[in-house]
């Protein structure tokens, strides 16, 4: 049986020292390093080193890839490739470990490291699913809930464990506001054939698991079937097929959210309001009135609800994306918002800046004052709505470049296979 060896996170090419490790070696070996023999192996040419040669090429094209945002538009298949390439190495971690016995050589373990990245945990009783990646907490999806009876995402986490949503519930620090309307990710309509669950009137109910969490391609993903249902939480407005997947990138996890909305028996009406579509609730630290450095920033240019420094504010407005971040200990962390280019119209925001925004395409009179629209999907007729949700973290705010992510993060999204 080969040595158990501990999962830590993913190091780039430049965090793993060249070459093989011991007193003549040009490194010393990192923690998680293993080694067949305890020495230095003087062989160039051993499997060790060939598998240690060859992970380091993957990674390194890896970070090329996401570092050069042109790249990944002109080949947004290769963002998919190298991404089951790279899941495919953490995976048969024993190749390498293979190596490390023929050559007698030190090899760099942290590089593939354990099994899968994501782990998901469902408690008896509790209709939650909670998701960790590299073993620690990223996010708990609850599926059912008694205060807020739609699904949702609650208490995000960045790599170091900063908070990056408000805590759900809210923690004497927190601001008490919406506590049960904003738990952390959500979608939810204001007006949805009368029905509202935005205002926790109408409830979402969760049917089941088409499919249950799992790794596929190096993301998390699963599948959900929930009702919308009327006020007298028996009469069916529609039905909606979920597809969640979770992506890991450099420095943050892409959240695909890809919803499809049916009727067999009558037509579904989104109506014309503020409060319809994918919102956020960000960590009290990081919203604008915490006066601490926290901002909303979009693809305009356009920054804060109200604007700054002469420029307009992000409220009403249409854009690619909507980022939300903030400076919590010593990281930038924050969640940008991305509605897919494919949807049936682009998104107008509804930002706050007490630390809440929502990316709505219905709301036409709501922002604009234009005359009222609604949206009919006609009886027997699949209605798809996809977002992106970025959950990021950085050294610091020079280090984050929204629109480069948003070409990686839709780049992956075009790429990846259902």
């Amino acid at each position: 049986m080969l040595p158990s060896v501990a999962r830590p996170k993913i190091l780039k090419s430049e965090d793993v020292p060249h070459g093989p490790v011991g007193d003549r070696g040009l490194g010393q070996a990192p923690a998680g390093s293993f080694s067949a023999s305890g020495r230095d192996c003087p062989d160039r040419d051993c499997p060790g080193h060939a598998m240690d040669r060859y992970i380091r090429g993957v990674l390194h094209l890896r970070d090329l890839l996401f570092e050069h945002p042109p790249l990944v538009q002109r080949n947004p298949t290769m963002v998919y490739r190298m991404t089951r390439t790279v899941t495919w190495l953490q995976r048969w971690q024993w190749l390498a470990l293979v190596g490390v016995f023929s050559g007698s050589c030190v090899i760099p373990v942290a590089t593939v490291a354990g099994a899968d990245a994501w782990s998901t945990h469902r408690t008896a009783g509790v209709d939650t699913v909670e998701i960790h990646l590299h073993g620690k907490p990223f996010a708990t999806y609850h599926y059912r809930d008694q205060k807020t009876p739609r699904p949702f995402f609650a208490n995000l986490f960045g790599s170091s464990g900063v908070k990056v949503s408000r805590n759900h519930p809210p923690g004497p620090d927190d601001l008490q506001d919406h506590d049960t309307y904003h738990p952390g990710i959500w979608l939810a309509f204001g007006d949805l054939s009368g029905a509202d669950s935005w205002r926790l009137k109408a409830p979402v109910e969760h049917v089941r698991f088409v499919e249950e969490p799992r790794e596929h391609h190096g993301a998390l993903q699963f599948v959900v079937a929930n009702r919308y249902l009327k006020e007298d939480r028996a009469t069916e407005v529609c039905r909606e097929t979920c597809r969640y997947r979770l992506f890991e990138l450099p420095h943050g996890v892409l959240i695909d959210w890809d919803s499809s909305f049916q009727s067999k028996d009558s037509k579904i009406v989104f109506g014309d309001q503020e409060e319809l579509g994918l919102g956020v609730r960000l960590a009290t630290p990081i919203n604008v009135k915490s006066n601490k450095g926290g901002r909303i920033l979009n693809s305009n240019g356009e920054i804060n609800e109200k604007g700054l420094d002469g420029k307009p504010g992000v409220w009403g407005k249409q854009a690619d994306w909507c980022d939300y971040s903030g400076t919590v200990g010593n990281e930038f962390v924050g969640m940008m918002l991305m509605p897919h280019p494919n949807n049936h119209r682009r998104s107008w925001a509804h930002a706050r800046d007490y630390g809440f925004v929502a990316l709505n395409p219905f709301g036409i009179n709501a922002f604009t004052k234009a005359p009222k629209n609604e949206t009919v999907v006609p009886a027997g007729t699949p209605f798809r709505l996809r977002y992106g949700v970025l959950v990021h973290w950085h050294g610091q705010s020079s280090d984050f470049d929204p629109a480069s992510e948003y070409q990686k993060c839709l780049a992956l999204q075009n790429a990846s296979p259902r």
